[in-house]
């Protein structure tokens, strides 16, 4: 009958389930406090379909950082040992300057004991020449070395200008990155929203029969790793069902996580140090 018909429609369903973790060992770790949420399913795949977007653009921006970031760390350590060896080379030839002018001094006073004769004269005429001319190349050398001071602060200023955008470029896609997973998984964009208890149990009851999907997050510190768990079940049209969400039958979204742990690791490394080793 038509009553019959309406009635079978608007049917509600009834979904449990436990998320919880199994470790190789054979031990299960039971996840309370996660939030399990459903979508209407059209709704949930343009979600998604934004989210991966904005992670896509967030892991192409990562590359371009990634790869300025190594640019600037070979380039400044380039620039810098090379004026730190001219620096060297100045301060080297500065020193044996000195040492020539003491050998001539002493020649100096060996030729004006005999200072009457001609050749004592040129003689004299001749240190006192070289002397001049090594006094003037010891002074520009200064000049030099001054400059060459001047270029390296210069450097290492320029480094951590660049270092610090690419930090402010960085920290920014890292909120990116996290704004995008938690609008994803925010409870604003599902019509239904649960927690799991103390033993990772959930029970949600559908309204209706419309298209559903389900989708779940959740976190779990490992000695000093954290792990990332992520569920995405459609629901089907069963009045009661019992869905298990394990490690077992875990989604990736967005980016792998593999990847999304190297993106924040390399992003965190930029963070902290925006000035390249070597260039302290």
């Amino acid at each position: 009958s038509t009553l019959a018909l309406l009635l079978g429609c608007t049917q509600k369903r009834e979904v449990s389930g436990q998320v919880f973790i199994s470790t190789q060992g054979g031990v299960s770790f039971k996840l309370g406090s996660v939030p399990v949420l459903v979508y209407r399913r059209e709704a949930f795949r343009g979600l998604l379909f934004n989210y991966a977007a904005e992670c896509g653009s967030v892991a192409q921006e990562f590359q371009e950082i990634d790869q300025r970031a190594h640019k600037e760390e070979e380039r400044a350590s380039r620039e810098y040992q090379m004026l730190s060896q001219k620096r060297t080379e100045v301060s080297s030839r500065r020193v044996s300057i000195d040492e020539e002018v003491q050998k001539l001094q002493k020649l100096w006073q060996d030729a004006a004991s005999t200072r009457f004769s001609a050749a004592s004269k040129e003689r004299l005429s001749a240190i006192q020449t070289k002397v001049k001319e090594l006094l003037a190349e010891k002074e520009s050398l200064g000049s030099n070395g001054l400059a060459l001071a001047a270029r390296m602060t210069e450097s290492v200023n320029t480094t951590r200008e660049v270092g610090n955008e690419l930090s402010a470029k960085a920290a920014a896609c890292l909120k990116r990155l996290d704004m995008a997973e938690d609008d994803f998984y925010s409870a604003k964009n599902a019509v239904l929203a649960i927690s799991t208890d103390a033993d990772g149990n959930f029970k949600l009851v559908l309204p209706d029969k419309a298209n559903c999907t389900m989708a779940a997050r959740a976190r779990r510190l490992v000695g000093a790793e954290t792990e990332e768990y992520c569920w995405v079940k459609d629901i089907g049209n069963e009045t009661k069902q019992h869905i298990l969400l394990n490690n077992l039958n875990t989604v990736e979204l967005g980016l792998p996580q593999v990847q999304k742990k190297t993106i924040k690791t390399a992003l965190n490394a930029v963070l902290s140090n925006s000035t390249p080793p070597g260039v302290r």
